[in-house]
């Protein structure tokens, strides 16, 4: 029996229940979960108000951030939020409708490429990447790089089809590829094609060589892809840099280019050069538990497969496996490289991989891989409850968080113990343990996201005037429905700042934290009427003269923020304090 014939620890989901496990997978994961828990800080709120602020201007052309403009990314994703709240209304839900998409589109993809390596795999990648740790976080949280990653899958799935399909390729397929990676550039720009075309020249430099090298990219650069790539990529890129000129330099060049060649934004991984270029390997291997050591013991089996230049036939089983394998290198040396770093960009790498180690199966090995995922569902499990020990110990709902994150030893102890259990079951355990960990986000919501600031907004009066300071709360515009005034945390705001007059900008934004006073000041004086209220980052809010401290009452605190309330008459500060 050929070895790609034997799948994931040498059980084989019937046709029936892989297509039930994916539905549950997917309504669990991303339809049931949407409502659980507020909008968290930062990026949640962040895209959840630039779709609200769409909806609320009637600008469905020029995104904004707090009523400035923001051009960090396209607005593929702002556009579907904003589509769903104008359907359902400015709620927790809502905004995350791209979460629903994005979680369908990964599993689409997954069948679709496992039906071309191994028939007999289908179910299990989509399992092993809702029961990853990181594809579960990204299944959760609003992000970017969730939609951007199911775009980036579903040409690849797309690509592949075609690879088998050899000499009569499609060219559906082809007009497929190049509509996903339009919609995957208008999601998060042109690291879109950086990856996948990247990869395809690697894969041909590596296995192929010589002029050969460009002959996968032969395959998908045809004419007709290009010309639909461009008429869903050019017409808002052109419209928006008319009606805001800049926005080209801004977006191609400093949003790119330089973030990426630098470390400009901050947002390097260390200071260390080796851990800076080693941040997402290591993030990657926390981020596959409790399948980590399973597919490095994957990939360590198919090595002979991997590191062979043996010419393979572009159907060939073997041939698809480097492909998926050569993406995800390419993806996490490309980000790697990179002068910006946060953990979410390597998404692209979970599935691919996953893909590799479960449609490629030793029976020899199986059991053992069994134990391996058993072991990391233990140390996440303990990892898990001690932080609840430690941190939640006085949360209302501590005991009932607690048994349901012993789901995690439970589970782990049962595959420790029990050999080759039922597909069903096997499948179950596997699934029970990310259930147990949304269920613990709902009830302690307001414990593990104390940066959520919503019940605090919502629960003042519909009147207040708000300040942001230490950083720039988004939730505040979100859940406010209107502008507020931010001290000392500018920040992301800054290209949407310098485009307002200099009036405006300075009655809206203050940099640094001794100008609360003068922030007071004039929000009382253009709102006399208005109670004011600040939400503020407690170790910025140190730094301020105990005296203007004083002046404010707290109303609510937890470590990190404060709410506090102004005092009703500030005193004018004086002139030069600007």
């Amino acid at each position: 029996m050929p070895r790609w014939d034997v799948t994931l620890i040498t059980k084989k989901l019937k046709s029936s229940s892989s297509r039930f496990l994916d539905i549950l997978l997917w309504v669990c994961t991303s339809i049931l979960a949407l409502s659980l828990r507020p909008l968290w800080e930062p990026d949640e709120a962040r895209y959840a108000e630039i779709a609200r602020e769409m909806v609320a201007t009637g600008d469905w052309l020029t995104p904004h951030l707090n009523g400035v403009l923001y051009f960090e990314k396209p607005p593929l994703q702002y556009w579907i939020s904003a589509l769903s709240i104008q359907c359902f209304g400015a709620n927790d839900w809502a905004p995350r409708a791209p979460l629903v998409i994005a979680v369908g589109l990964c599993i689409w993809a997954s069948r679709k490429i496992t039906r071309l390596i191994n028939p007999s795999s289908i179910g299990w990648p989509s399992l092993a990447l809702l029961s990853s740790l990181m594809g579960f976080t990204m299944s959760q949280i609003l992000t970017l790089d969730a939609l951007f990653t199911s775009f980036l899958m579903m040409s690849l799935a797309f690509f592949l089809q075609s690879e088998v399909a050899g000499e009569a390729r499609p060219r559906l397929s082809i007009m497929a590829v190049w509509t996903f990676l339009g919609l995957a550039f208008l999601t998060k720009g042109p690291v879109a094609l950086v990856l996948f075309v990247g990869s395809l020249f690697i894969y041909g430099l590596i296995y192929q060589g010589g002029f050969s090298s460009f002959q996968l990219l032969r395959r998908v650069v045809r004419w007709e892809g290009i010309l639909l790539f461009t008429a869903i990529v050019l017409p808002w890129f052109w419209r928006v840099n008319q009606v805001h000129p800049g926005h080209s330099y801004f977006f191609f060049i400093y949003e790119n280019f330089i973030r990426y060649t630098t470390n400009e934004h901050a947002r390097q991984g260390s200071d260390i050069w080796i851990i800076d270029k080693s941040y997402f390997i290591l993030f990657l291997l926390a981020g596959l538990i409790p399948w980590t050591r399973f597919t490095l013991v994957g990939l360590w089996e198919m090595k002979p497969i991997l590191m062979s230049r043996k010419p393979l036939a572009a159907n060939s089983p073997d041939h698809l496996r480097r492909l998926l394998f050569i993406f995800s290198i390419w993806v996490l040396a490309f980000f790697s490289l990179s002068g910006s770093k946060l953990p979410p960009y390597i998404y692209p790498v979970l599935l691919p991989l996953l893909l590799l180690v479960t449609t490629h199966e030793s029976s020899e090995s199986a059991p053992l891989k069994q134990t391996f995922i058993g072991f990391e569902l233990i140390l996440l499990g303990a990892l898990l409850l001690g932080y609840l020990c430690l941190k939640l110990s006085d949360a209302p709902s501590f005991y009932l968080a607690f048994a349901l994150l012993s789901i995690f030893i439970v589970a782990g102890v049962f595959l420790r113990i029990t050999y080759r259990p039922s597909t069903k079951i096997l499948a179950t355990v596997l699934f029970l343990p990310m259930v147990g960990l949304l269920l613990t986000f709902h009830i302690l919501s307001d414990y593990i996201a104390p940066q959520s600031v919503k019940k605090w907004v919502i629960q003042s009066p519909a009147n207040t005037e708000w300040v942001s300071f230490g950083t720039y709360f988004q939730g505040i515009t979100y859940y406010s429905k209107k502008p507020c005034r931010v001290v000392a945390g500018t920040g992301e705001l800054r290209f949407g700042k310098e485009r307002l007059s200099s009036e405006e900008a300075a009655l809206r934004f203050y940099e640094k934290p001794t100008q609360i006073e003068q922030a007071l000041a004039d929000t009382q004086r253009l709102f006399p009427e208005a109670p004011i209220r600040m939400i503020a980052k407690v170790k910025i809010w140190k730094l301020i003269p105990q005296g203007i401290q004083d002046q404010w009452i707290i109303l609510d605190q937890n470590q990190d923020l404060n709410l506090l309330l102004a005092p009703r008459n500030a005193s004018q500060p004086p002139p030069n304090t600007r």
